[in-house]
């Protein structure tokens, strides 16, 4: 199911295509929804800093963020790095 949403949610990471913005929310609520820590790598590739859509962005932080906490915070580690190395400060 994981697989499948995050699937879904690369068709809609377009934003300046109208409804895209909404339909990627909605699957990160069901991305949320299943709890999976496993989410948090692919999920980390999606933020940005100078989006013009922070509500999205504040769904991708309880995406992530909704996992379980040991696992959470494992993912969150183990991809440090990349975010570091990604993170525009």
């Amino acid at each position: 199911m994981l697989k499948d949403l995050l699937e879904r949610l690369e068709i809609f990471r377009d934003f300046s295509v109208p409804d895209n913005p909404r339909e990627f929310g909605m699957i990160l609520y069901d991305i949320g929804q299943l709890r999976d820590y496993h989410a948090v790598p692919e999920l980390l590739r999606y933020f940005d800093d100078n989006t013009d859509y922070y509500d999205v962005m504040e769904m991708l932080i309880y995406a992530v963020e909704s996992g379980e906490s040991a696992g959470y915070v494992q993912a969150l580690l183990m991809n440090i790095d990349w975010a570091w190395a990604n993170s525009p400060y």
